[in-house]
């Protein structure tokens, strides 16, 4: 129930307290790793990954996936994350299309992450920005074929804002001609 001075439900998606200022679930959901540059045409191949680092589930419903200029999509009928679950959203969910990625919920054409400056952010139901990045071509490592991944360690929703806290996934292949851990805990940063 939302009352004034209520106590504020971490992840509900509902302004228990009636008081927009005060944060509902910012971090609940991280970003965590980004494939934008397939190899060839990135067509239907482009995807990212998003963990709930809450303890309660979230319904991706009612979501919107922010990109960087216009591109902007409502998620009418979205995957619900489990906590600690990962979930990878791509531009086509046909493993035959799509590199071989299980993705939980297809945007379509809607979204296009660009291979040098670009962004994604989600901003839940009620306006509030949870989480997002934004990598450009100077400070973030990108190459052709390999995802864009958070230092396991760093994965929060603070931490994935630094550049520093993000390599190339090279190790884990996912198909024939790309490397990355969709759906998966990511690998460390830490070249031993």
């Amino acid at each position: 129930n939302a009352v004034p001075g209520g106590l504020e439900v971490s992840c509900d998606l509902i302004d228990n307290d009636c008081a927009p200022s005060t944060p509902d679930c910012v971090g609940g959901l991280v970003v965590t790793e980004v494939f934008n540059d397939a190899f060839g045409a990135d067509t239907n191949q482009e995807w990212f990954e998003v963990w709930n680092s809450s303890s309660v589930a979230i319904d991706l419903t009612g979501f919107l996936l922010h990109d960087d200029g216009d591109e902007d999509l409502l998620i009418e009928s979205g995957p619900v994350v489990g906590p600690g679950d990962f979930v990878v959203l791509g531009a086509e969910d046909d493993i035959a299309l799509n590199g071989g990625v299980a993705v939980d919920f297809e945007y379509g054409s809607q979204i296009n992450l660009s291979n040098g400056e670009d962004e994604i952010r989600l901003v839940s139901p009620s306006g509030e920005l949870l989480d997002g990045v934004a990598w450009d071509e100077t400070d973030y490592v990108t190459q052709e074929v390999a995802s864009m991944n958070l230092d396991a360690s760093a994965v929060d929703a603070v931490a994935n804002d630094d550049a520093a806290n993000w390599c190339l996934t090279l190790g884990a292949v996912f198909s024939s001609t790309s490397t990355g851990t969709p759906g998966a805990t990511n690998a460390s940063c830490v070249i031993p």
